[in-house]
C-alpha cells in the first residue's frame, strides 16, 4: 500500500492510535458529545489521505474500516483504532465495497471494460476482474451471502443482480417503479444470516427484503431516502436514514427497535449518514457526509 502509519501521522491528531481490543472508546475534543459515541475515523480534506466524496463502507475481520472515495476513485483503509494504514487508487469508477470471508476487498465498479466488480487484496493489488456484459450498468451496493454468492444493486436498471460463487450471473430482479418488486434508486444492500437480501430503496423511502431467488418478502420503514444498510449478529437491520438525519435499527421482521444516532445535521451543514457497517466488536460505524465534511463515527449499540 502507498500509506504507512508513519506517513499518516499528524493527519488525525484527535484519533486514538492504539486499541487493546475491539473498538477503543474515545472522546474527541471538538466533537459534539453524543450518546454511545466511541471513535472518530478519517477526515474531510484535499490530500490523498483525506476523504472528499466517500461512498462505500465495510469493516474487515480484524476491524479495519475500508472506505471507497469517488473523488479520485480511491480506497482508504484504517485500523480499528482509527489510524490510516493504507490507500490505493483504482483505474475505474468505484462505488460500494464489501469484505470477503478471506478479508479481501470486493468493489462494485464500472469503467473497467465490461466488468461489474473487482477483487483486491489489502495492498491494492487486483486479484480478479469479474463480468463481461455490464458496460452500461451503474453498480452501487454490493454484499456476499454465506454461500459466497455476490449481490449487486444496479442504479441504471433499478434492479438487483445475484452472482453464483463462481461469479456467474444467476438471476436479475426488479425494475423501476414503486411496487413490491420495483425500485427507485436501490443504492445499497446487505445480506443477513439467512441469506435474505435487504435493499435500501432510496426513492421509495423504504427497505425491501428478498430471498436469493428474488422473491419479495416484506418492506418497511418510516424513512426518508434511506442509504446504507447493514445487519448485526442478531440480524437486526441498521439503516442510514439520510433524509431524517439519523440511523435507525429494526428487527429482522422490520419492527422498529430504536434510533442509534439522531440529528446529524447538528454536526455541520447538511451532514447526513450515508453508510453503515457493524464491527467485529458489535458496534456500528457510520459514514457521515455533508458540506465540507466527511468522517466515520463509531457508536456502541445499546444491548
Amino acid at each position: 500500500m502507498a500509506a504507512s502509519p508513519a506517513s499518516a501521522g499528524g493527519l488525525y491528531p484527535q484519533a486514538p492510535t492504539t486499541a487493546p481490543s475491539g473498538d477503543m472508546p474515545a472522546f474527541i475534543g471538538n466533537v459534539r458529545r453524543e450518546e454511545n459515541f466511541l471513535l472518530k475515523v478519517g477526515h474531510f480534506g484535499p490530500t490523498i489521505a483525506d476523504f472528499m466524496k466517500p461512498y462505500g463502507l465495510a469493516v474487515g475481520k480484524n476491524g479495519e474500516y475500508v472506505v471507497t472515495d469517488r473523488a479520485g476513485d480511491r480506497v482508504l483503509v484504517f485500523a480499528n483504532a482509527g489510524e490510516l494504514i493504507g490507500r490505493f487508487s483504482c483505474d475505474c469508477k468505484i462505488s460500494g465495497v464489501t469484505m470477503t470471508r478471506d478479508n479481501l476487498i470486493l468493489l462494485a465498479v464500472n469503467g473497467a471494460g465490461s466488468a461489474i466488480m473487482r477483487l483486491y487484496n489489502m495492498d491494492g493489488r487486483v486479484l480478479q476482474t469479474i463480468g463481461d456484459y455490464y458496460r452500461f450498468d451503474k453498480p452501487s451496493g454490493i454484499a456476499q451471502t454465506s454461500k459466497n454468492q455476490t449481490v449487486i444493486s444496479n442504479l441504471e436498471g433499478n434492479n438487483i443482480y445475484v452472482f453464483t460463487d463462481h461469479n456467474k450471473m444467476s438471476i436479475k430482479f426488479g425494475w423501476h417503479g414503486s411496487g413490491d418488486k420495483h425500485f427507485d434508486g436501490p443504492n445499497f444492500l446487505a445480506v443477513d444470516s439467512k441469506d435474505q437480501i435487504i435493499v435500501s430503496d432510496s426513492g421509495n423511502d423504504c427497505i425491501k427484503v428478498f430471498d436469493t431467488a428474488g422473491n419479495f418478502k416484506r418492506k418497511f420503514g418510516n424513512l426518508s431516502c434511506p442509504m446504507g444498510v447493514t445487519v448485526d449478529r442478531r440480524d437486526n437491520i441498521i439503516v442510514a436514514d439520510a433524509g431524517n438525519f439519523r440511523v435507525q435499527m429494526f428487527d429482522s421482521h422490520g419492527n422498529y427497535l430504536r434510533s442509534l444516532v439522531n440529528d446529524t445535521d447538528e454536526i455541520g451543514p447538511d451532514v447526513k449518514p450515508l453508510n453503515v457497517a457493524v464491527t467485529p466488536a458489535g458496534n456500528v460505524a457510520v459514514l457521515l457526509r455533508g458540506t465540507q465534511f466527511a468522517e466515520i463515527r463509531v457508536y456502541k449499540i445499546p444491548s
